[in-house]
């Protein structure tokens, strides 16, 4: 019973991330819910990156992830971006960010960047009403 009443809830997590406002009406986040073995396996590399970078709250978090019963992932596609040339990035153009992206894609890091500010405006949202929808259902 219990694990059912947290898929249905990573569900609608999933679904106030999807729904979630997006900056020009454009959806580039990814959601995927993880359960079972695939969880127990996230858990174990979490535990060995944080092992092989000295990460403690990696430790801490990967303990977490191998008591739950679930875990719902958001995250945002690196090379989606707005168009508005905005300079939010950092740079003058979306095409120069874009480009500067290129050599941090070739490098062995967790993050790659620059990202779109708009973009990760829109992941923040998302990850924001997927947590309200976890706290309305008292599910950590």
């Amino acid at each position: 019973m219990t694990l059912k009443a947290v898929e249905m809830v990573a569900e609608l997590m999933a679904l106030s991330a999807r729904t979630a406002p997006k900056g020009r009406g454009h959806d580039s986040i990814i959601i995927k819910i993880v359960t079972g073995e695939e969880l127990r396996q996230l858990a174990l590399e979490l535990r060995r990156l944080g092992e092989a970078q000295g990460l403690g709250f990696y430790l801490r978090d990967a303990g977490n992830l191998a008591e739950s019963d679930a875990c719902v992932i958001i995250g945002s596609r690196a090379l989606d971006y707005v168009g508005l040339n905005c300079g939010g990035c950092g740079f003058a153009t979306c095409s120069e960010m874009l480009s500067a992206q290129k050599g941090f894609h070739e490098m062995d890091k967790p993050f790659h960047g620059p990202n779109c500010i708009i973009k990760m405006a829109d992941l923040g949202i998302a990850l924001g009403s997927a947590a309200k929808t976890a706290s309305l259902h008292n599910v950590d």
